[in-house]
Formats: C-alpha cells, structure tokens, sequence
C-alpha cells in the first residue's frame, strides 16, 4: 500500500438531531464521558472506518451514542479549524436530521455520559466549535423553510406546511 510522506489529519463525522415538539425545536445533545473535554455537551459522532462513507458514519455513531436510528441525514459544514482539538489535526464533517414530533427512546451508550434533550434556544456550553456547527444546521433548516431547496425535499416530508412555518419562526429567532 503506498502511503503519501504527509502528515494527515483525523476525521470524524457527528450528527445533530433536531427535533421539533408544539412550538419549540429541541437538539439531541450527549454529555462527553471522555476527553478531550469531558463533561462538556456535544454532538454525537466519532471517528470514520476506512470503509464507510461519511454520513454512514454519522449515523452509526449517532445509533452507538444514543441508540436512536434514523435513515437519511443532510450534511451541514465541516469542521476545520485548526485548533479545534487538542488531540491533533481534526476535522469534522457535520450531518443532521429534523424529526416531527418523535418520540426518540435515547440511552447514553458508548462515549457518552449522559444524553439530554435542549431547546435550540436554551443550549449549554458545547464541546469545541459544536455551538457554531448546531447554528449553521438551524440556518439550513431555516433556509429550506423558506427557499424550499431540492436538496432537502425529504427533510420536511412529514411536516404541514403550519409546521413548516412555526419551525422557520422559531430558526429565525435564534439567527
């Protein structure tokens, strides 16, 4: 196998799951049982195998951390800072999904301490630069309730259109 005599940087995938419940939309977060930053809230993910695809990732750990499985996720951004672990070069890329109103039997599993559902409102503090990756998915949420893009179609397949408005009502009062 031939290897490249460059430094390569670790990549992990994690996934936000809103889920939008009466007039508020809340996100899955887990508690971090390990460092780096153990004890801060995040999103669920981890680290890619060598044979999957990105957003296979993402849900399967999304199913490991949280024992909740979803079929289709739609991709955020990518974390990329520099300094965003202290364990080494990272990056991220950040998948999400948005239920209607489901009831989601979430248990703490893996590397996960705890797992709790938050108001997008009302976040806690987050691990490294996941708050500013939960407000770029509240701004595509928010974008395709409006513009209504061919790339989210299936995200709001199981919404009424009242739902779909109260949902861009409540992303746009946190943007």
């Amino acid at each position: 196998m031939f290897t490249y005599p460059y430094p390569r940087p670790m990549f992990t995938t994690d996934c936000m799951v809103f889920n939008f419940i009466g007039d508020d939309i809340l996100l899955l977060l887990i508690e971090r049982g390990h460092e780096p930053f153990k004890g801060f809230w995040a999103t669920p993910g981890g680290f890619m195998e060598m044979d999957e695809l990105p957003e296979h990732c993402a849900v399967r750990e999304l199913k490991e951390e949280t024992g909740i499985e979803i079929d289709k996720v739609y991709f955020s951004s990518l974390g990329a800072s520099v300094e965003r672990d202290p364990r080494g070069r990272l990056l991220s890329a950040f998948y999400f999904t948005l239920l209607n109103n489901h009831n989601c039997n979430a248990i703490a599993g893996d590397d996960a301490k705890a797992l709790a559902w938050f108001s997008i409102k009302e976040l806690p503090k987050c691990a490294t630069d996941h708050e500013q990756q939960i407000i770029t998915a509240v701004q595509h949420i928010y974008e395709n309730t409006i513009f209504n893009s061919s790339n989210f179609n299936s995200l709001f397949s199981n919404f009424s259109q009242s739902d779909i408005e109260k949902i861009a009502k409540i992303c746009k009062e946190i943007l």
